[in-house]
């Protein structure tokens, strides 16, 4: 087979259909318009995957009000990120190798949506502070699947010359919803010191006693408190969303692969580990 019958157009005919020769036998490619979907839909997973991951940094003073926390909890919020990735990077990886796209897609949906929606239940400090972890620990969860599918995913579903840009817009939709998060935070969320200056300005003009700043007012705490709440709903309905769209319809692999090189048999994931193994310790 020649380098050039794999970067050749697929679609020479109105059926979409391609016959290769190779080796004396006849290998059938096609390529399908829900190749689209899957994309948008494992996009949507990643976006909503760094989205809820960056929550707390945009909004950090208000949170900070809101629930008494530090600096240094935010960072450990943002931190639960990479500590969830490490810890489950193996048993994604096995689990892509050998259950395939469908599965691990998912399950990375479900635990988005779960870590979302487990920061929906309460807005008390106490119990927020630890649902909160929770949630964002699921979520870390969720990284390694979105991270790294995007290459199985362009392989899998996309022709040799579409896999580059495939490969692109999925990798980079965690990255899109991390720069999301900037702009929908603070949107949802002003700062506390900002709702202050707000709030007694409106009281200049009604005659009112000013309140000094910094200065925790009841009831810009509760004005504050249901706007983080309001944000939490909305992340989660995002995430909700992504995992309805991969749980009715998300599957492995197309009828017929798109290419050749995506209809290959690939190596077994332990036997793999094995060899790189070999191959470390013979260099």
């Amino acid at each position: 087979m020649s380098v050039s019958s794999e970067t050749d157009p697929l679609l020479l005919n109105s059926t979409g259909y391609k016959h290769i020769q190779s080796k004396g036998q006849t290998h059938e490619t096609r390529v399908y318009w829900r190749r689209f979907y899957i994309l948008a839909a494992a996009s949507l997973v990643g976006f909503c995957q760094g989205w809820i991951w960056n929550t707390w940094g945009p909004i950090q003073d208000a949170a900070e009000h809101v629930f008494h926390w530090s600096d240094s909890t935010i960072a450990l919020m943002a931190n639960w990120g990479p500590i969830a990735y490490i810890a489950s990077v193996l048993f994604f990886s096995w689990l892509l190798d050998v259950k395939g796209l469908r599965w691990s897609v998912v399950i990375t949906a479900a635990v988005v949506a779960v870590g979302a929606g487990i920061r929906c239940i309460s807005m008390e400090p106490l119990k927020a502070t630890w649902l909160n972890h929770v949630g964002l620990f699921l979520n870390g969860v969720a990284g390694p699947v979105a991270m790294s599918a995007p290459p199985l995913i362009s392989a899998v579903w996309f022709p040799p010359r579409q896999r580059t840009t495939a490969t692109a817009v999925t990798a980079l939709s965690t990255y899109y919803g991390l720069a999301f998060s900037f702009v929908i935070g603070p949107a949802f969320v002003p700062s506390y010191m900002q709702l202050n200056v707000t709030s007694n300005i409106t009281k200049v003009f009604h005659n009112e006693s000013v309140n000094q700043p910094g200065y925790n007012t009841t009831d810009n705490l509760d004005a504050l408190r249901e706007d983080i709440r309001l944000y939490t709903y909305v992340e989660f309905a995002a995430s909700a969303s992504a995992f309805l769209l991969v749980l009715l319809y998300f599957p492995s692999r197309p009828p017929i692969p798109p290419s050749i090189s995506a209809g290959c048999e690939r190596n077994d994931f332990i036997k793999g580990l094995k060899r790189l193994r070999r191959y470390k310790t013979s260099h």
